[in-house]
């Protein structure tokens, strides 16, 4: 069977003939692999309206919860890996429920779908250093102090959806048929699988988005009356969003390099900034030494071929930039007598 992106689009889309969408079912159920070919850009035009949080108080413990301070104690990683062709065939057995549930509702009267009942709980961090816990999908979150999450004890079948008061860095499990959004200060952040910090608190008046790797885009919470004109934008890695709340305005940085060409001499580093654009990791790991002036331990060898993009400025505490680093590239962070140790 041909297939082409309008064969596609429509089928995804639900305006196919029920013959022809149990040929494209059939086909992609038997080709998994081909279904990747049109999951792209239109694939972030359907997460433009975020979820509604039922208000529903949990009172469940979250078994989940692993962690201790992700400076202090080693970072265990717990990363839940998922079957390829059963993800492919989730989405296209969704399509054809949806495509039937289109064509029965021509003759019958329409069905408002149930949505799904979630048990909500929330965790505080109420020490004094970050904290690492794992959600149920896989996902990682380091919540800095005097911060709160309030989450669903098991994700809905369609949304990841959480709320946030305070700072975290989120290393989202990637699901391409179940987005994941953060909503904060009347913003929500939705990513497919990437790593990105949020900043915002009640005394403060921006909010701060600032994203790893991977792609977000932060929009408008439409359940939220505090922001009152906000367009989409969406973030490539190393740019940071900041939305001020009083003056509803949003500005968007990047401050990420380019690699230095063979044979030029690198600019020398900003005083009160750093930034790097896919660097190997130990070139990072000496430039934050010597812009911190701290010891960091680690065999080079063992990290050459990592690659970094982020950019910081004389705010970022030394704590948090390692957290980032170690975090999105499985590496265990432990805090010495003499600065910092990171292995593998």
């Amino acid at each position: 069977m041909k297939l082409n992106a309008e064969v596609v689009t429509r089928f995804l889309n639900n305006e196919c003939s029920r013959e022809e969408a149990e040929r494209i079912s059939a086909y992609f159920e038997a080709h998994p692999e081909e279904l990747e070919k049109y999951i792209g850009e239109a694939e972030w035009k359907q997460y433009s309206t975020p979820y509604t949080l039922p208000e529903v108080t949990g009172k469940q413990l979250w078994k989940q919860i692993k962690g201790e301070a992700a400076i202090v104690s080693r970072i265990q990683r717990k990363w839940y890996s998922y079957a390829a062709a059963a993800a492919v065939f989730t989405l296209v057995a969704g399509s054809m429920m949806w495509f039937i549930g289109k064509q029965n509702s021509k003759s019958t009267a329409a069905v408002q779908p149930v949505a799904d009942t979630l048990l909500m709980a929330s965790i505080t961090n109420t020490g004094k250093l970050d904290k690492l816990f794992t959600l149920e999908d896989g996902s990682e979150i380091i919540l800095s102090a005097n911060s709160t999450l309030e989450y669903p004890t098991r994700f809905g079948t369609k949304q990841r959806f959480i709320k946030l008061e305070g700072k975290a860095l989120f290393k989202v499990a990637q699901e391409k048929g179940r987005p994941f959004t953060v909503a904060t200060g009347g913003l929500t952040t939705t990513a497919l699988g990437t790593s990105f910090w949020i900043e915002c608190r009640k005394a403060h008046n921006n909010i701060q988005v600032k994203l790893i790797t991977g792609k977000v885009v932060v929009q408008k919470d439409t359940t939220q009356p505090t922001v009152t004109a906000f367009k989409p934008v969406y973030l490539t890695p190393g740019q940071e969003l900041v939305f001020d709340k009083q003056a509803q305005l949003a500005s968007v940085s990047d401050k990420t390099t380019k690699p230095t060409a063979a044979g030029k001499t690198a600019a020398p580093a900003m005083v009160n900034a750093l930034a790097f654009n896919q660097r190997p990791l130990p070139e990072v790991l000496h430039a934050l030494e010597n812009h911190f002036h701290v010891t960091i331990e680690f065999e080079e060898t063992q990290l050459n071929k990592m690659k970094f993009s982020g950019s910081y400025t004389a705010a970022d505490k030394i704590d948090d930039i390692l957290t980032t680093v170690t975090l999105i590239n499985d590496l265990k962070l432990e805090k010495t007598a003499n600065g910092y140790s990171i292995t593998k």
